[in-house]
């Protein structure tokens, strides 16, 4: 309001005394003193005296413009308008620390969420290696059997052609001979095979 009532006094035309009245609804000449800060001067003995109105006056006495003034703080606040803006205040304060928490539980559901997808990885990385060493193991004992399975066959087709077996072969067949008769029994034993030559295998 200042440097806005100050020009407001400046303008033309140019006022040669000045008239206030008070709160108390009292009315004051302020005299404009010669010089280059009698604006100023006659600025600070308004807001000093607190003035409601203030009127321009010409040298004989004719009012130029008339002003009323305003100033803040003098808004009377009642008691219902006080809770409120306590209220909203209070409220305001509540916002800004659940704010606070809910930015520090969303953190720490990210950190989790970090922390589970790492872990994640870690463990499909690995099942991954142990499905390969599976697999690995399978397709060597699948390859182990098929080489047996071709033994086994060479020596049958030995045997229904007559040719003489080597003692290796010879062995193996007894081998299978016995696991199959000792699964085949009653009894749950194998009987011994009989030899080739037609004696007891020892």
């Amino acid at each position: 309001m200042p440097s806005s009532l100050r020009n407001w006094l400046k303008r033309q035309p140019e006022p040669d005394s000045l008239r206030i009245r008070t709160q108390d609804d009292e009315e004051r000449p302020i005299k404009l003193e010669p010089g280059r800060y009698r604006w100023r001067s006659a600025e600070e003995a308004i807001l000093n005296a607190r003035a409601v109105v203030v009127e321009c006056l010409s040298s004989s006495g004719e009012v130029l413009r008339s002003r009323k003034l305003e100033y803040e703080g003098d808004v009377e606040i009642t008691d219902e308008q006080a809770t409120e803006k306590a209220i909203a205040k209070a409220v305001h304060a509540k916002s800004a620390e659940m704010a606070h928490v809910l930015d520090r539980f969303g953190d720490r559901l990210n950190q989790a969420f970090d922390r589970g997808a790492a872990a994640a990885n870690t463990g499909q990385e690995n099942l991954v290696s142990l499905v390969e060493v599976l697999t690995s193991h399978l397709s060597l004992a699948i390859t182990n059997l098929h080489n047996v399975s071709v033994n086994l066959a060479n020596m049958v087709q030995q045997a229904a052609g007559g040719e003489e077996p080597d003692r290796n072969g010879q062995m193996l067949s007894q081998l299978m001979t016995a696991v199959a008769a000792k699964a085949l029994a009653p009894g749950g034993e194998a009987k011994p095979p009989a030899a080739p030559n037609g004696k007891k295998a020892g």
